[in-house]
């Protein structure tokens, strides 16, 4: 295994930990296994989440796609509160849920009755969004955003 070290560059230079740095340092001569176990819980769980296991995995993998598509996610979403003209009903549950899965993940929750017709249609859209990730969820999500803002505009 190896330690995707620019992923924990990144991970140093977001949150300015130095100690994280100074603790990374110090297990530089043990395997990942023990660099897992020295490094502190609190630098290396903000260094997981960050990296989404690349520390364990290895490789290089993309580090910081997540505040670049949280940015954009978010910016989407305001965007397409302002639309010149509301967008159809499909189209809005698409969007809300693109939202709920990549602001809250999979769904768990019941069915609601068969009398809840609002709620039935936004659990039917959130469901049908199971299985994507949060990062998958808020791309899909942006895509749509901006097809809507082509058609609709702002």
């Amino acid at each position: 295994m190896t330690v995707s070290l620019s992923c924990l560059i990144q991970a140093f230079r977001f949150y300015s930990v130095v100690s994280c740095f100074i603790s990374y340092l110090r297990c530089l001569d043990k395997s990942p296994m023990q660099l897992l176990w020295r490094c502190s819980h609190m630098c290396l769980d903000k260094m997981l989440k960050l990296c989404k296991g690349s520390l364990v995995r290895g490789g290089d993998s993309t580090c910081f796609p997540l505040k670049k598509n949280q940015d954009a996610f978010e910016k989407a979403a305001e965007e397409v509160k302002v639309l010149k003209q509301k967008p159809d009903q499909g189209e809005v549950a698409a969007l809300y849920g693109l939202y709920k899965q990549a602001t809250v993940g999979d769904i768990s929750t019941e069915r609601p009755g068969m009398f809840e017709f609002t709620a039935k249609a936004k659990w039917d859209a959130w469901n049908a969004k199971k299985g994507l990730t949060k990062e998958q969820a808020m791309a899909a999500y942006v895509d749509v955003a901006e097809k809507l803002k082509e058609k609709y505009g702002i």
